[in-house]
């Protein structure tokens, strides 16, 4: 047995030995007193969970801590436990006024909702759009992508700033919150709310849930939830161990393409083999970037089917040989330990990932057509080695690490 999977049930191990009474009143933790705190809810159930983690370096999670038959109920999350934020199609920015507002002129909510606060990281653990540096954006050498994330955080600065809508400059709402901590506030709900429909509404409002938003996400989850108009309600998509990690698909059809994970949640889900990024997808639409997709890129298996074409494999070399970086070079900058912000990490697991996916579908229809050299395929992108500096390189002094990436 490897010695990760030893680690990893010897941490699993762990929580179930310390956890079992879940919340334990012994138990301290920030994570235990919230979960406290939800069940002093009428109709709160939390039935064998515990705060816990999948291997020795992962931030956090939640485990079961008995075993689950499909359909059993893991938890129910009252609507009256959760933030819900008024209005449909709004921004976490917007969103992020409203939670702020609160917690700086409403004692009673402050009194309530300081744990949930206290629960997650700080600026420097989130990576949602509203935190990104001009560095960052241009690092992730992806015009549709960099698009999203300049946009999404140029919202939040007009919210603060009192120039999106007719709103007024956050500074003179609560003196004391400044852009950082605005920004924080609203990655945080970018990266953490839900969409429930609360009171028999047919409308989807974003939400936070307390202890539900430790759930890692899988793209195969073994649980799921809904909504009952008073309640969220999380329940076994299969029969689950106790010591499993229980996870859910945060956003189905969707975040499996890099890109997309990066924009919402800040991770790359590690495969053997990486989907496409959804904006190299034939059909991407800009104007409809989160459009779901393919659950995979099978589109590509047929080699009498429409993408199957000389002009498809074209379209996507010249994608792949856009990015001013090869896959090698950026395979060598992560694995060279020069990096050691763990935000540049993720970029570099991004930009990899994407760059794997093009040459292995680009291999795919070359096979398929048979008369295209695999040479070629393989070493697409590579051509611009030396022109990354010119071209989104980055010297990551000051952010962890050292290296141009």
């Amino acid at each position: 047995m490897a010695i990760e999977n030893v680690l990893r049930g010897a941490v699993l191990l762990l929580a179930l030995a310390s956890c079992r009474g879940w919340p334990d009143h012994d138990d301290n933790t920030i994570e235990s007193r919230l979960a406290t705190w939800l069940l002093n809810h009428p109709g709160a159930e939390l039935n064998g969970m515990a705060v816990g983690r999948e291997c020795p370096t992962c931030l956090r999670g939640i485990v079961a801590t008995k075993d689950f038959a499909y359909e059993d109920v893991i938890g129910r999350f009252p609507l009256v436990a959760m933030q819900i934020f008024p209005g449909t199609d709004k921004f976490s920015a917007e969103h992020a006024l409203v939670w702020l507002d609160r917690m700086h002129n409403d004692p009673t909510f402050n009194a309530s909702w300081h744990l949930f606060w206290e629960a997650h990281p700080d600026r420097d653990g989130v990576f949602a759009p509203d935190l990104y540096t001009d560095q960052q954006i241009e690092m992730l050498q992806t015009p549709e992508l960099e698009a999203l994330v300049l946009g999404h955080r140029t919202l939040a600065e007009q919210v603060f700033n009192g120039t999106y809508g007719e709103g007024k400059p956050v500074p003179e709402l609560l003196p004391a919150v400044d852009m950082a901590t605005f920004k924080h506030v609203a990655a945080l709900i970018h990266s953490r709310s839900f969409g429930v429909s609360p009171e028999g509404s047919n409308t989807t409002q974003s939400a936070l849930i307390p202890i539900m938003d430790l759930l890692n996400h899988d793209d195969e989850p073994n649980t799921r939830w809904y909504t009952d108009h008073e309640a969220l309600v999380l329940t076994a998509l299969h029969t689950i161990k106790a010591g499993e990690a229980l996870t859910h698909n945060y956003i189905t059809g969707v975040i499996h393409r890099p890109d997309m994970s990066m924009f919402f949640f800040g991770f790359v889900t590690q495969r053997e083999e990486p989907f496409l990024a959804a904006s190299d997808l034939p059909g991407y639409d800009a104007d409809n970037p989160y459009a779901t997709s393919p659950l995979d890129d099978s589109i590509y298996d047929d080699p009498y089917g429409e993408h199957c074409t000389t002009e498809e494999y074209e379209r996507l070399s010249a994608r792949l040989e856009d990015m001013p970086t090869s896959e090698e070079q950026d395979q060598h900058v992560l694995d060279s330990g020069m990096v050691t912000d763990w935000r540049l990490q993720t970029i570099l697991q991004y930009r990899i990932a994407r760059k794997r996916a093009l040459r292995h579908t680009l291999e795919k229809i070359a096979g398929h057509l048979g008369g295209l050299g695999r040479e070629d395929v393989v070493n697409a992108g590579g051509e611009q080695a030396g022109q990354h500096e010119a071209a989104g390189g980055f010297t990551s002094g000051d952010d962890g690490g050292s290296g141009e990436l």
